[in-house]
């Protein structure tokens, strides 16, 4: 320290000031009376400045001009460093004081630059006069507030006088220490058996109510609200005059009064019944912690919106949760829970929520390692809005419950398979089980029992007299026997009898009863079952039918049966096998093959031996010899020889079945024949087999028809002959084949193949499938090469091609001349002034149009031999409309035309009958442009009515409803154009005419056309 003063103070290293000044007197001086100057006058305004601030401290910003006196001083200070330095060159000092100005200088700008938003928002004079006025009126507001104040703390007296278990007092804590009452509403008297006036004058008098062990607390209470004026909020207990024992809420604000003492305004509540309500509440909370304990049951709530969880005591016992620690929250609620249980539960809360629906549930925990069953139960409370805000529950350890359910359920369960296994072997065994209480005359049958009589389990079950009415009238008295003996001599029975169901059908039913004793020995109820033996009934006599059946089978079978012996002598044959020996059947008995069947007899000697020794059959033995019956002749059987076993499975005889089949040799040779025609005939044959579409046989035409070697083909997929081209493969090609041919089960088809060398040619296949006894299905195909026969069909479709351009050409060529020949009409129509010669010539035009259309659609159509009217008729009456220049809002055309297509011949005819009729209708029909109806129809009559197959009735109708013919018209006696042309044409039509002039007029043309000419459809 001593070092830096040194330092401060040095100047003899430093060249004096006045050096720069080159020591000229008036230079010096003048500085020196200026800088003093100013140090003076810097030293004067902090001097004054402290001195304005110590006078007005009310006055903002005081520390602001305090930091500007110092920054002036400290400038002073730096002035009269400058004339030190004149003579001292003490540079560290000076710099040290500028560093100082410096450094307060900043802050004090820092300062000012802070202060300038507060010193802009100081009031203007304007403003404090009007800040005069404002507080004015509010000193007026404030005198009116105080009126109404003591109004109101008049009325709060009043309130304290009239509360029914309550008072309001005032308390004020002198300075000295003491605490004094200065108010007591009168209801203070009813409180504390004391008048507020004597207590106002001697508080010792409420004072010495206190009990004594409550008194400590009071005063500490006081004391605490009287030093941190906080509220003052105790309950104590007081004992009256009168011996009362009563509780007292005292609650107060405490405020400061002006002259530093402490008013307490307050108000003593008698909460006696209250806290007895509160001790029997602890009670019932304490009897229900117990409670819960013991149920192992715990209780909780779940603020919605703070998602706030609060559990009780026991639910931390339950789950084995340390309760100094926090609940858990919702999520670490989930996972105390198995997952599957989890999901469940967060459900149920959501649906609580969201719909305010409870829930109970039972879940599983596992606390501490064991699972647990708890019982969740949950509810939801609402806010006004109906919104649910909170939910409340319990949750209860009920493994011990649970686990009695579960053995319960088992136990249950275990007695439902019982019984249902009872009632299943007695279903399958066709068993029921009944009871007879002799006293009560009550049966208790067995659902079997009920299903066996026939009878609805769910009803009671019929008395004795009922029952014995079911059993059939012929087994009644054997049963009733049997009944009596029982009861009256406790003998047991079993017995078989036959019932009537209610439906009529007949039962045979085995009971066997047994009997029940009192202590004395009397019979007091049968029991037993009853045992439904209808099918063994019906078994029996179908066995013993079969049996018959059998025995006639085996005498009257077309093939030889017989048994022989261990020494291999006949012990029974069969007429067939007696026949094809030619010895009657009794001459066999009792002799050996040898002596009937010499021939024969040696050839089968190994094979008796075989099964007599070894007990194997031996199938299918082919002999050939001859027998008695006709002797010299060669025949063929074939034999099956089974051993006859006894019950120690040991051979003791031969059963032996003997088929001719002479005549199946005879076939098979023949099926050879056939397959050498086959492998020599001119056409191709192949068996393909289905299941892999692998050649299995081709004949040798076949092969040489593919261009391959003998056998080459066999093993090969029958795709390698058929042609594939970019739309369709070889394989796909063979799919479609064989779909058409399964469908069908037979096909005929045309098929490109190609040959090994690639060379392409065209087949005519004919197939269809078999079943192989080798190769199981196949498919039989027939080919025939048609290559030169496709070549000369399609030299004829390309002639008949041409043909049909020509035709068309032709139609054409028709129709452009008859549309000149219109034309030529039209322009002579429009030079000509007769206006019964322009009719003329518009009707002969109209009849040219019609048959030029008729050209038109023929040449337009795919078909150039026959023509659709219904398509022709609409564009035939669209033209003839527009020729007559008619509108269809004035007469309406209705056309109904069946789809049919006519030939030429027929086509021109009927267009010129249709035009003759809509143009006489379109002319005369509507006079005076009246408003009508024209309907055209054609089609086809009943087929019931067309006496010749090959032939169709057609329909042609036209009509109208205008004013229609004259009453004086004849048909036959008519000579205008129009009738005679359509007589004549309808006659070419080998038609019939038919005029009704009822409503108007209608013409109806009937007539025949071949349907080889025209076709006939639906529209």
């Amino acid at each position: 320290m001593l070092e830096l003063l040194k330092t401060l103070v040095a100047y003899k290293q430093f060249v004096p000031h006045g050096h720069c000044y080159l020591w000229k007197p008036e230079l010096v001086g003048l500085h020196v009376v200026s800088d003093f100057l100013i140090a003076l006058a810097y030293y004067s305004i902090p001097v004054t400045l402290v001195y304005f601030v110590g006078k007005r401290r009310d006055l903002p910003f005081n520390s602001i001009v305090l930091l500007f006196a110092t920054f002036i001083l400290t400038c002073g200070t730096s002035h009269l460093m400058e004339i030190w330095t004149l003579w001292y060159p003490t540079y560290w000092l000076s710099g040290c004081i500028k560093a100082i100005a410096a450094l307060i200088s900043v802050y004090t700008s820092l300062t000012l630059i802070q202060l300038i938003p507060a010193a802009l928002a100081l009031p203007s004079s304007a403003q404090i006069e009007a800040a005069n006025r404002e507080l004015e009126r509010e000193i007026g507001e404030r005198q009116q507030a105080e009126l109404a104040l003591q109004e109101r703390e008049a009325m709060l007296r009043g309130i304290g006088d009239n509360l029914p278990n309550g008072a309001i007092y005032q308390v004020i804590r002198e300075l000295d220490g003491s605490d004094r009452f200065y108010y007591l509403s009168t209801g203070i008297e009813k409180l504390t058996q004391v008048k507020a006036e004597e207590a106002l004058k001697d508080s010792s008098l409420l004072y010495r109510q206190f009990i004594p062990e409550d008194v400590p607390c009071l005063q500490a209470a006081v004391d605490k609200s009287w030093r941190e004026l906080s509220v003052f909020d105790i309950q104590l207990r007081i004992q009256t005059p009168s011996g009362q024992l009563k509780w007292f809420h005292f609650r107060s604000m405490p405020r400061k009064l002006p002259d530093e003492r402490v008013a307490w305004d307050g108000l003593v509540v008698d909460v006696t019944d209250l806290k007895h309500t509160e001790e029997t509440l602890c009670k019932s909370k304490a009897l229900l912690e117990e409670s819960q304990l013991v149920a192992r049951l715990g209780n909780w709530e779940f603020e919605i919106a703070s998602q706030k969880i609060r559990w009780s005591k026991q639910l931390f016992e339950l789950f084995g949760r340390d309760p100094a620690k926090s609940e858990p929250n919702y999520q670490e609620i989930l996972q105390m829970y198995y997952p599957e249980d989890a999901g469940k539960l967060a459900q149920a809360i959501e649906q609580a929520i969201s719909t305010g629906e409870s829930y109970k549930l039972i879940l599983r925990a596992s606390p501490n390692g064991s699972t647990i069953y708890i019982e969740e139960i949950g509810h939801a409370e609402f806010n006004v809005d109906g919104k649910v805000i909170r939910l409340y529950g319990t949750s209860q350890d009920v493994t011990e419950r649970e686990a009695a359910l579960i053995k319960r359920q088992q136990a249950k369960e275990q007695l439902q398979r019982s019984e249902t296994l009872l009632a299943t072997a007695q279903k399958i065994a066709h068993m029921g089980s009944w009871e007879w209480h002799l006293a009560p005359q009550k049966q208790i049958w067995s659902a079997e029992t009920f299903r066996i009589f026939g009878l609805n389990s769910t009803q009671s079950a019929p008395t004795q007299a009922e029952f014995i009415e079911m059993v059939h009238p012929e087994d009644r008295p054997g049963l009733q026997k049997q009944l009596v003996e029982a009861i009256a001599k406790g003998k047991p029975f079993n017995l078989e009898y036959r019932i009537v169901r209610p439906d009529g059908s007949l039962r045979y039913l085995e009971s066997k009863a047994d009997v029940a004793y009192d202590p004395q020995g009397q019979t007091i109820r049968l029991y037993g079952a009853i045992l439904d033996i209808t099918e063994r009934k019906i078994l029996e006599r179908e066995l013993a039918y079969k049996q018959q059946l059998l025995d006639a089978f085996i005498i009257s079978a077309p093939v030889g049966i017989t048994i022989l012996d261990d020494e291999t002598r006949y012990l029974f044959i069969n007429e067939a096998l007696a026949q094809i020996n030619g010895i009657p059947a009794t001459a066999h008995i009792g002799k050996t093959p040898w002596e009937v069947v010499p021939d024969i007899a040696p050839k089968q000697q190994q094979v008796f031996q075989h099964v007599l020794t070894t007990g194997e059959a031996i199938l299918d033995f082919e002999l050939s010899g001859e027998t008695p019956k006709l002797p010299g002749v060669i025949r063929t059987w074939l034999a099956s020889y089974f051993p006859i076993l006894s019950e120690d499975a040991k051979p003791i005889g031969i059963g032996i079945v003997v088929v001719e089949i002479t005549e199946r040799k005879r076939a098979e040779q023949m099926l050879e024949l056939q397959a050498v025609i086959t492998r020599n005939m001119a056409e191709g044959i192949c068996l393909v087999r289905v299941d892999d579409g692998i050649f299995v046989y081709a004949n040798p035409k076949f092969e040489q028809m593919f261009g391959y070697d003998s056998d080459e083909l066999i093993g090969k997929h029958v795709s390698i002959v058929n042609y594939g081209d970019e739309r369709t493969t070889s394989e796909d090609l063979y799919r479609a084949i064989s779909n058409i041919i399964f469908q069908n089960h037979e096909a005929t088809y045309e098929v490109h193949n190609v040959k090994k060398d690639g060379t392409l040619f065209w087949c005519s296949a004919t197939a269809s499938v078999f079943d192989h006894p080798e190769y199981g299905k196949v498919i039989v195909a027939v080919h025939q090469d048609i290559t030169e026969h496709k070549q000369a069909e399609e030299k004829i479709k390309a002639s008949l091609k041409e043909k049909q351009v020509l035709l068309q050409e032709i139609h054409h060529r028709v129709k452009n001349n008859l549309g000149i020949v219109s034309s030529l009409l039209q322009m002579q129509c429009r030079r000509t002034q007769d206006a019964q010669a322009t009719a003329i010539l518009r009707d002969s035009q109209n009849r040219i149009a019609s048959i030029a259309l008729v050209h038109e659609k023929l040449y337009r159509s795919d078909d150039l031999a026959n023509i659709n009217f219904a398509q022709y008729i609409p564009d035939l009456t669209s033209n003839l409309f527009d020729s007559y220049n008619v509108k269809s809002s004035q007469i309406q055309l209705n056309i109904q035309v069946d789809d049919v297509s006519l030939d030429i011949e027929t086509a021109i005819p009927c267009s010129l009958i249709i035009n003759e009729l809509v143009s006489n209708a379109l002319k005369y029909a509507f006079p005076n442009n009246s408003i009508g109806e024209i309907e055209v129809k054609f089609y086809q009559e009943d087929k019931s009515f067309t006496r010749k197959p090959h032939q169709h009735n057609l329909m042609l109708i036209v009509r109208d409803n205008g004013i229609g013919l004259p009453a004086d018209f004849d048909s036959k006696k008519s000579k205008t154009l129009g009738i005679s042309l359509i007589q004549g044409l309808a006659k070419q039509l080998r038609g019939k005419i038919e005029i009704n002039t009822q409503q108007g007029t209608e013409f109806k043309i009937t007539f025949t056309q071949d349907k080889g000419h025209h076709e006939v459809g639906n529209r």
